[in-house]
C-alpha cells in the first residue's frame, strides 16, 4: 500500500511539473515526494553495493 501511495505522490508532482504548473504543488508534497524517491532508490543502491 505504501508503494501505491508513493507512486501517486510522485505521479502528481511529475505531471504538474510536466504541464508547467510546479507552483501549484505544495511544499509538503515536494518533500514527501523526495522522501519517496529516496525510499524507492534505496533497494537498487543496496543491491549494487552488495548490502542487500
Amino acid at each position: 500500500m505504501t508503494l501505491c501511495i508513493g507512486m501517486g505522490f510522485l505521479a502528481h508532482v511529475l505531471l504538474r511539473t510536466a504541464v508547467g504548473r510546479p507552483g501549484s504543488v505544495r511544499p509538503a508534497l515536494w518533500v514527501t515526494s523526495a522522501v519517496f524517491v529516496v525510499f524507492f532508490a534505496l533497494d537498487p543502491i543496496e543491491r549494487r553495493l552488495g548490502l542487500g
